[in-house]
């Protein structure tokens, strides 16, 4: 444990959970085993999470696990998970208080069940942080996702194809590329998109971009679009594989 050395009443002891990142974490994820039964306000805290997770699992009787995963939903991929934050921009971390821990997660946007509101000392700025407790870990969908951020990809092409059609030049053919065979990959490195598995949502991204070119600079107008709807795809399409390759 990591004492962070302040004056008075502000010294904290706390925990911190390191990171590795995607382009050399494969399935080896960063993590610090924090024990169950721990001092009142102990802390556990990260650096940034963009994209990553922040994952507490029931390790053994007396401890949790806690993984810095820089994969996107990485939850996903692990067993026994008590509390876990996935895939957004935030600061994470843990608190011991009244008997047990809880996790928060600086700038996601949630329900108001979760949420609470913190004003640093000396600022007028109110960021909102949601706590999540023990018992309330939901799995992320990576399934479910893949089929919402398709449909999303096919709505946004149509959108293009009717401009192009519009300004007389020829629209970009629907994608026909279906899944195929998942093929295995190393689990020190990031997957290939290339993977036959991920086929069918490549294709999509593909026909978007082109779409988006050949739409010149009109196109430009659907740059934000296109490019969050190509980069969340590819993020849960990482994640797809990674849960194909665990079996899950």
């Amino acid at each position: 444990m990591t004492p962070l050395y302040c004056k008075g009443n502000y010294t904290v002891y706390s925990y911190f959970v390191g990171y590795k990142p995607i382009s050399t974490q494969g399935d080896d994820a960063a993590f610090v085993d924090i024990p169950k039964k721990a001092a009142e306000l102990d802390f556990l805290f990260t650096a940034e999470l963009a994209g990553c997770s922040l994952i507490v699992t029931d390790y053994n009787s007396s401890h949790h696990r806690v993984y810095h995963d820089s994969r996107p939903m990485s939850s996903a991929f692990y067993d026994h998970v008590v509390m876990a934050a996935d895939l957004t921009n935030y600061i994470g971390g843990l608190e011991y208080k009244l008997g047990k821990w809880k996790l928060y997660a600086q700038l996601l946007k949630e329900n108001d069940k979760h949420q609470r509101i913190i004003c640093p000392t000396g600022s007028n700025i109110l960021p909102s942080v949601w706590a999540r407790s023990p018992g309330e870990y939901v799995k992320p969908a990576i399934r479910d996702l893949r089929a919402r951020i398709e449909t999303y990809m096919r709505n946004l092409l149509d959108t293009l194809n009717g401009d192009l059609k519009y300004s007389g030049k020829q629209p970009v053919a629907i994608p026909t590329a279906v899944d195929g065979r998942f093929v295995n990959f190393p689990s020190t490195s990031s997957p290939p998109l290339t993977n036959p598995a991920v086929a069918r949502t490549e294709a999509w991204r593909q026909a978007l971009r082109e779409a988006k070119n050949r739409l010149g600079d009109k196109g430009n107008a659907y740059e934000d679009l296109v490019r969050s709807g190509t980069e969340r795809s590819r993020s849960i399409d990482i994640a797809y594989l990674w849960l194909l390759k665990k079996g899950k």
